[in-house]
């Protein structure tokens, strides 16, 4: 039997044991249970509430197989409580004469009668619930602190006299009437007529059954045998409680179909609210693409026109690329002329200056090529510079754990680009962007304190962000750009590239670019030719790209340049590929 229905969860210290017997647990309960089902309807055995103490004896729960509200029997009013008083009166007559039945007919059962008759004390009213219009006893076995147990309630009594009423005298307290015998009766009302006594019972037992014939058919509440438990009264009490039963499940199967119905409604509303956002993000972002490439349409054609109009503008701008390349050379050596002690001036000064042209008949010397200046003792000018150019697209937030065979998996099973950006965002992960972010950064912060950085950004098309240059002092600030950045909109790389060769030099120093990207130009541009034409205006540029999906998109710029491809080995490589990137401005070969 599953006791499901939780009473209440109540306090054991204004409690203490009735005897000296074992405290009841839930084994006690289950016991006591089967003992009364096996003699019993089973509306009996459920007066008794199951224990279930707490791990830690704080508190007892007390269950019960009853369906209802639990109330405590002082809250009830006083109909329903009076009710369930002559229920309870009832059944613990009941079990009464059970433990008496057990103790007379069968000596086996001794244990079981002293167990049950010890559960039939209880601690008074206050440990009574009613559930259901039916009584059930919490804290069985024991009484209250310093208190008597409460005695079982009183038998059912003869009708109380009267006049003793009137006076305040309870039922015990009014003596029996004194019984006359059907002799003295019959002699008192017929003088000298003699009946024999058997004839007298058989009339009396007439009466009676006459009696209790027409109670029972009119209804008056009366019963035969009036000794022993009402089985009757027990078995309407059970006919009551399985209807009521029925009614309450038949109830709650109601209610709980309208839960389901209710939560099947909730989650169809809550994909389609899903659905609906999603599908609204996307159109905006379509139409937000669509307005941009309205408002592109003039100047494509604008750009256009200063394309065919840029061959001379070309031109000038080497000639005074050339020139600023100079001036800026000078004042680097001017610089380090400035830095230098005075006994290296004074040593600079006493060193004789070389011939002016070598002997007729001697053979000119092969000059042989300079090697890069290391670190801390190179002059100035010679430190080359760095750009990044690091692609902040919308591609950019899928997992970098994800490469291009997973791509293609994911898109087959969610049913194209679209899906496959909902699963990104509903996924977890690091993204390639926050990767690349991370490995540009710790990159950066190696790098020599001679060494300027620059930033270019591909985020939205037309145009690359140019996020400046940066000297090793102005780094802390390069780093809260690179953290901020968030995947979003095209990859303008051509652009990019642009905006990061105006950045460097590239002519009288060398210079690194280093191209982050996953994919190929979304705004229209020529990656390719931009490095070309870069490499033809700054001979000592070199463009390395890292080709995050390793599939050769981009790797036109690093051949155009004499540069390096390459792909990370795995999705959480970004760091290591993007210092062999710029490995060449780390530390020269031939610097130890």
């Amino acid at each position: 039997m599953a006791f499901r229905l939780r009473i209440s969860r109540l306090d054991p210290s204004a409690y203490e044991l009735a005897d000296d017997g074992p405290t009841p647990t839930a084994e006690t309960h289950r016991r006591l249970d089967a003992l009364i089902r096996a003699h019993l309807p089973p509306v009996a055995a459920s007066l008794l509430a199951q224990p279930r103490p707490s791990t830690d004896g704080s508190a007892v729960e007390w269950y019960s197989d009853l369906a209802g509200q639990p109330i405590p029997l002082g809250d009830l009013p006083a109909a329903e409580r009076d009710a369930v008083r002559l229920l309870l009166a009832n059944r613990l007559r009941s079990l009464a004469e059970l433990v008496e039945r057990l103790e007379q007919l069968d000596a086996g059962a001794g244990a079981q009668a002293r167990e049950l008759r010890r559960a039939l004390i209880y601690p008074g009213e206050a440990a009574v619930f009613s559930v259901g219009g039916q009584p059930v006893i919490t804290f069985w076995g024991h009484k209250r602190v310093g208190q008597p147990a409460a005695p079982p309630p009183p038998l059912l009594r003869p009708p109380i006299d009267t006049a003793a009423a009137e006076s305040g005298a309870s039922a015990a307290d009014v003596p029996a009437p004194p019984l006359r015998t059907p002799i003295e009766t019959a002699s008192t009302a017929r003088a000298g007529r003699s009946v024999p006594a058997w004839l007298w019972f058989f009339f009396v037992l007439l009466a009676l059954g006459l009696g209790t014939y027409a109670a029972q058919r009119l209804g008056w509440g009366m019963r035969w045998p009036p000794w022993g438990p009402d089985y009757v009264a027990m078995l309407l009490a059970a006919r009551a409680d399985e209807h009521a039963l029925r009614t309450q499940m038949a109830e709650i199967e109601a209610q709980l179909q309208e839960r389901v119905a209710v939560c099947t409604a909730a989650g169809a509303l809550a994909a389609a609210q899903a659905d609906g956002a999603r599908l609204a993000s996307e159109i905006e972002e379509l139409e937000r693409a669509l307005k941009e490439a309205v408002a592109l349409c003039p100047l494509r054609q604008q750009l256009e026109a200063a394309r065919a109009d840029g061959g001379d503008l070309t031109k000038e701008i080497d000639r005074l690329e050339g020139m600023l390349a100079k001036a800026l050379a000078q004042c680097r050596r001017q610089a380090a002329e400035q830095r230098k002690t005075p006994q290296q001036q004074i040593a600079a000064a006493e060193t004789p200056a070389p011939a002016a042209s070598a002997a007729p008949d001697e053979p000119v010397p092969t000059p042989r090529p300079s090697q890069p200046s290391c670190p801390g003792i190179r002059p100035p000018e010679e430190a080359p510079d760095v750009a990044i150019v690091l692609d902040a697209s919308g591609s950019m937030r899928i997992p970098a754990s994800m490469v291009a065979e997973d791509i293609q998996r994911e898109m087959r099973r969610v049913g194209g680009i679209i899906g496959l950006f909902g699963s990104i965002l509903a996924g977890t992960g690091s993204s390639r962007l926050d990767e690349a972010k991370k490995g540009v950064n710790n990159v950066v912060r190696s790098l020599p304190d001679d060494v300027d950085v620059g930033l270019s950004v591909l985020k939205s098309c037309p145009r690359a962000d140019n996020l400046g240059f940066f000297t090793s002092a102005q780094r802390g600030r390069l780093y809260a750009l690179v953290n901020a950045l968030q995947p979003t909109g095209g990859t303008p790389l051509a652009q990019g590239l642009e905006e990061a060769g105006g950045m460097v030099d590239g002519v009288k120093a060398p210079a690194v670019m280093v191209v982050i990207s996953d994919g190929q130009d979304s705004c229209g541009g020529d990656p390719c030719a931009t490095a070309r034409l870069l490499k033809a205006r700054k001979p000592q540029l070199t463009i390395n790209v890292v080709d995050i999906l390793g599939n050769g998109a981009a790797s036109c710029m690093a051949s155009e340049t004499g540069g390096k491809v390459l792909t990370p080995d795995d999705g959480l490589k970004f760091e290591k590929t993007i210092r062999q990137a710029t490995e060449q401005v780390l530390k020269p070969a031939n610097c130890p």
